[in-house]
C-alpha cells in the first residue's frame, strides 16, 4: 500500500487544508519497503550514557593535575556524619546544619540521642523538615549500632572492603 498523503495544521493556524503542512504518513509495514524514507520511529531514545570506572578515573586524574588534590577531610566524626547525612535528606544545607546544631545542643551526645524519646528528637530536629520521619529513623540507626557494636563508633567500616 502506497504511503498517504495528509494535511497537519501547523501551529497557531487554522485547520483549512490551504493553511496545513502536508504531510506522508506510512503504515508500519511500509518501514520494511522504504527503509530509505521512512522516519525511524520504533528506535527508542537511550538515557544519558554512563561513564566506565576507566573513564571516571581519566577525568579525576586529569581535573587533579589541573586543579591539584581535592582535600576531603571530614567535618565531623563518622556517625554525627551519618546523623547529619539523614537530617540533610530533603532539606536545605542551612536547615540541616540548623537541625544538627539543634539536636547536639539538646542531647550534647548521640548516646543521648540514642535513649531519648522520638518526640523529643522530633522538636529537636523540627527546622530540618520532616522530624516525624527522621526522628524515628535516627534513632533506629543509632540503636542499631549499638546493638551490633556496643558503642556508636563505625570506625570498624574503614576496614571493611568496597563491593
Amino acid at each position: 500500500m502506497p504511503p498517504v498523503l495528509k494535511y497537519r495544521a501547523s501551529k497557531g493556524t487554522s485547520k483549512n487544508r490551504e493553511a496545513s503542512l502536508p504531510v506522508l504518513y506510512f503504515r508500519h509495514a511500509d518501514a520494511r519497503i522504504l527503509p530509505d524514507i521512512m522516519p525511524r520511529t520504533t528506535v527508542k531514545k537511550r538515557g544519558p550514557r554512563t561513564k566506565s570506572k576507566a573513564e571516571i578515573a581519566r577525568t579525576i586524574q586529569m581535573m587533579t593535575e589541573q586543579y591539584g588534590p581535592f582535600d576531603q577531610e571530614p567535618r565531623l566524626p563518622p556517625t554525627d556524619e551519618m546523623v547529619f547525612t539523614i537530617l540533610s535528606q530533603h532539606t536545605s544545607d542551612i536547615n540541616s546544619s540548623r537541625a544538627y546544631r539543634r539536636l547536639m545542643d539538646r542531647f550534647v551526645s548521640l548516646d543521648a540521642v540514642a535513649a531519648a524519646d522520638i518526640s523529643e528528637i522530633e522538636k529537636a530536629i523540627a527546622p530540618g523538615g520532616l522530624a516525624k520521619i527522621k526522628a524515628p529513623r535516627i534513632k533506629e540507626v543509632l540503636n542499631r549500632i549499638l546493638e551490633l557494636n556496643c558503642s556508636l563508633d563505625i570506625s570498624f567500616l574503614r576496614e571493611m572492603p568496597l563491593r
